[in-house]
């Protein structure tokens, strides 16, 4: 959620001060708009003193809905996590178009 919003925030903030004044830019945007590059992607992390909201596996309860919490606990079975796709391009020879397609991953911790 934080990041999906840094993300369309910084998107924004980009589109405002890219404003084209000539024929050269442009085509090369319209280019650029054909086949995108990839886009950097952000990540929001928080760190730091959570006071009671620091707890234990077995401290998480309904009080804490609707907090953000810190988990401190010690990992006793771990599996093989199969790679996700995060980005794929597809390009298409008949148009001369191509498409960037970014998946969300929320289990991503990276």
């Amino acid at each position: 959620m934080f990041e999906s919003q840094l993300d369309s925030h910084i998107k924004d903030m980009k589109d405002d001060g890219g404003k084209a004044g000539e024929g050269e830019k442009q085509t090369a945007d319209a280019r650029d708009r054909a086949f995108p590059t990839k886009v950097k992607k952000y990540y929001v992390s928080f760190e730091g003193n959570f006071g009671r909201n620091h707890v234990t596996p077995r401290g998480l309860k309904a009080n804490l809905v609707n907090q953000l919490v810190s988990v401190q606990g010690i990992v006793t079975k771990m599996n093989l996590v199969k790679p996700k796709i995060q980005t794929s391009v597809h390009y298409c020879e008949q148009t001369k178009k191509g498409m960037v397609k970014h998946y969300n991953d929320c289990t991503n911790l990276a």
